[in-house]
């Protein structure tokens, strides 16, 4: 299925981006509202890049222009002509006796075949809708899956209050739905089968209990609760909750801190503020670190905290009621000595520490862990802050970064030209991407092992976080 995305789609699906100029297709979570055609979702994420990588590699096989034609035509669940044409290749390389390469298209073809097979994927008329639903309070979030040819075309939430049951209001709201004259009757309306429903054969109602058609109406319902978990966040409850974890008053101000730098170099750090929950970004601040040489972090959050907590004493400006860091035991430690030991004050000190994946994973205040539920109010605030304050020093980071004469990490790495950066980019779309990927397909791009292996190693140790 190839189409023009119009809206903001989930992070947790695979799908294939196939960008024109250049012509380039490639895995992203992210579909964006530009001129690319998205194919999609996939399996998983090992699925779309096996698929990917064999479509690339026809591309010095068939030159650009019928390259994109044939992925448009494949990508939308039509396989034959691109068999066609590989056959018809494959003969004709026979026939002059060049039969490595007559091989290749021949190769080619049959991986492509065995992934169709092995996924089961079939190009069908059936048209099936999948609903899916979450309950929060006495609201329920109904989602919809609108499924062409094995492959979701589009999807919808809204949310609405409860009423007597959730059959009920699933079972008023398809009536509704289907009134619609933008909504047509599919061949098969599929609902969770944890639901009490009379089969509506009318309407084709079907609760699945396997296979495809119950993998669509989970994926539904894996729509809707992660839109509950995204909806408005109550901000001053938020704080509320917070406060009451850390046995604390309310923190209705609170300010958190982030640093950045490459290698030691362009070393800065940067603050936000919260205010009832809420980001007052006129408060935000920006630090050039001043005395600090190398990648120290802890003298770097020393520095900061002094530049900051001085400056308020001395105008008598407000103080926060809790200070955020983003690190661990050092970076809050760093923070409670300048604070306690050099200004006096005691201002309640808790850092932020993320998991493997950069996620917020939990909070440390007086050497414990605070326990939180991750769906919590608070866990979210904190997960917003933290977001926040990473995003504002990375971006202040890379305008320091360039103003210093880096283009980019990657004009750090000998070996590393224009036309090979170029097509880094293209391909990963961005310097953490390049810097999570193995050797392995860095030299697939025809980088040289040793200059690969050396572009790993820097990016692996400069701090992107």
């Amino acid at each position: 299925m190839i189409r023009k995305q119009k809206g903001r789609d989930l992070k947790v699906y695979a799908y294939l981006k196939l960008a024109i100029k250049p012509a380039v297709l490639s895995v992203t979570t992210m579909i964006s509202a530009d001129e690319a055609a998205y194919s999609g979702p996939y399996p998983d994420f090992k699925v779309a890049q096996t698929l990917s990588d064999l479509l690339e590699g026809l591309k010095p096989l068939l030159g650009t222009d019928q390259w994109l034609q044939n992925c448009h035509v494949f990508l939308a669940g039509d396989y034959q002509p691109l068999q066609m044409l590989l056959t018809q290749r494959m003969q004709q390389e026979a026939t002059k006796l060049n039969f490595e390469l007559a091989a290749t298209y021949r190769n080619h073809w049959q991986k492509l075949a065995t992934l169709i097979e092995q996924q089961h994927w079939v190009a069908t008329k059936v048209s099936q809708d999948a609903f899916g639903y979450a309950v929060k309070g006495n609201q329920i979030c109904l989602t919809t899956l609108f499924i062409r040819q094995e492959s979701i075309q589009q999807r919808t939430a809204v949310t609405v209050k409860l009423q007597t049951s959730i059959e009920q209001t699933m079972k008023a709201y398809l009536t509704r739905f289907y009134q619609q004259k933008n909504h047509l009757t599919p061949t098969n309306v599929l609902l969770p089968k944890e639901l009490t429903l009379a089969t509506d054969r009318e309407h084709n109602w079907q609760q699945p209990e396997h296979g495809f058609q119950r993998g669509a109406v989970l994926l539904a319902i894996k729509f809707a609760q992660s839109q509950v978990v995204t909806a408005k966040l109550d901000g001053q409850q938020a704080v509320r909750d917070l406060g009451t974890a850390l046995g604390i008053p309310a923190p209705t101000r609170i300010e958190a801190f982030d640093n950045s730098n490459l290698q030691g170099a362009d070393l800065v750090s940067a603050m936000v503020v919260f205010e009832h929950g809420r980001p007052l970004k006129s408060n935000y601040r920006k630090y050039k670190i001043k005395t600090v040489i190398g990648q120290d972090d802890y003298a770097a959050m020393r520095e900061v905290i002094y530049r900051r907590y001085s400056r308020l004493l001395k105008t008598g400006s407000r103080l926060p009621d809790l200070i955020l860091i983003d690190g661990g035991p050092g970076q809050v430690t760093a923070a409670q000595g300048v604070l306690e030991d050099q200004l006096g004050l005691l201002i309640p000190v808790a850092g932020m520490v993320k998991d493997q994946h950069h996620r917020t994973d939990h909070l440390l205040f007086s050497g414990q862990i605070v326990p939180l539920e991750k769906t919590s109010l608070a866990f979210r605030l904190l997960t917003q802050i933290q977001n926040e304050v990473h995003r504002f020093v990375i971006t202040y980071f890379r305008q320091r970064h360039e103003k210093s004469g880096f283009a980019s990490l990657l004009d750090t790495v000998p070996g590393i030209g224009p036309k090979r950066k170029q097509v880094l980019l293209r391909q990963f779309g961005a310097i953490e991407q390049i810097a999570a990927a193995p050797v392995a397909e860095l030299v697939k791009l025809g980088i040289p092992t040793a200059v690969a292996e050396n572009l790993n190693k820097v990016l692996s140790q400069a701090n992107l976080d």
